[in-house]
């Protein structure tokens, strides 16, 4: 099982996937651009918050989870790593 997140200046949407299989979507108003306003610690808390809420609606505990793979914004200056 594995999370793919994708990170916009604006938006950040979470796909909760078991092998091929989409088990739960997520998306929330923020990305890497609150990063100029809130700061990055910010922008962690959130991104952590978001996961714990996808995983919890799914019911599945964060020890299922074997990796979580990060794609656009989220590799700028502005977002979790350059």
């Amino acid at each position: 099982m594995f999370i793919a997140t994708d990170m916009g200046t604006s938006n950040t949407r979470l796909w909760l996937c078991e092998e091929d299989n989409v088990i739960r979507y997520a998306k929330a108003c923020f990305g890497a651009g609150i990063t100029k306003s809130k700061g990055k610690a910010f922008l962690f808390a959130e991104i952590k918050k978001l996961i714990v809420a996808l995983l919890k609606d799914a019911s599945i505990p964060s020890g299922d989870v074997e990796c979580i793979m990060v794609s656009g914004m989220a590799g700028s200056e502005l977002g979790l790593i350059e």
